[in-house]
């Protein structure tokens, strides 16, 4: 089979639309990465995650491997659109690359956000985000999680001085039999997270047509 031909971004871009809405994201992801240049990049990636949020493929696209430029520029196009389901989307994105402080305090910013909104429904899936968060970073290591919830807050009072110093290592180590129990990946975390969210927006779409055929 032939591979068409494609001279202009205008041509790639209609590519990209035909396979993302044929729910073909790996192909589409392939193709993206071909025909980008420094000139098309951030055009190209940013009509690819605008058709996967019209599509409602944003879950597909952050299980994808990112480079630094594919990265930076999905967390631009989140940061710049409005909704709750933006941030909460930017914030699966930090857990998944362990960007525990921007992930603090992008929660931090929605629970302000939040303050005046008198919605049940949005309150409702603020304790649920913060609960699957503090989950997350429960697994941090002492030091590590104090350094990470101390750097979220809005403020820090100016005498306390934060550095970050390599893991020491042990003068001597001992092994000890594991006990026996599921082992839980960052990957299957990931899952349930997004499940969860997906449950909550379900949940809100039919409680809103419920109330519009009233």
């Amino acid at each position: 089979m032939m591979k068409p031909s494609m001279s202009s971004s205008s041509e790639v871009r209609l590519f990209l639309t035909v396979l993302l809405s044929n729910r073909c994201m790996v192909e589409a992801w392939g193709l993206l990465q071909q025909h980008t240049t420094k000139l098309n990049i951030e055009e190209l990636l940013k009509h690819m995650y605008e058709i996967c949020q019209e599509m409602g493929l944003m879950e597909d696209l952050l299980k994808l491997p990112f480079t630094d430029t594919e990265k930076e520029c999905l967390e631009k196009f989140l940061q710049t659109k409005s909704g709750a389901e933006n941030h909460e989307f930017l914030l699966v994105h930090h857990l998944q690359r362990a960007n525990y402080i921007p992930a603090l305090q992008l929660n931090q910013s929605m629970k302000t956000s939040l303050t005046n909104d008198r919605d049940p429904r949005l309150r409702e899936r603020a304790v649920v985000r913060n609960s699957l968060l503090d989950q997350y970073i429960k697994i941090l290591p002492t030091v590590q999680r104090k350094l990470a919830v101390e750097r979220a807050k809005p403020y820090r009072l100016p005498s306390s001085v934060l550095r970050e110093v390599p893991r020491p290592k042990p003068l001597s180590t001992a092994t000890r039999q594991a006990n026996a129990g599921n082992v839980h990946t960052r990957a299957t975390f990931i899952s349930k997270v997004l499940s969860r969210f997906k449950e909550a927006w379900l949940g809100k779409k039919k409680t809103s047509f419920s109330e519009y055929n009233k």
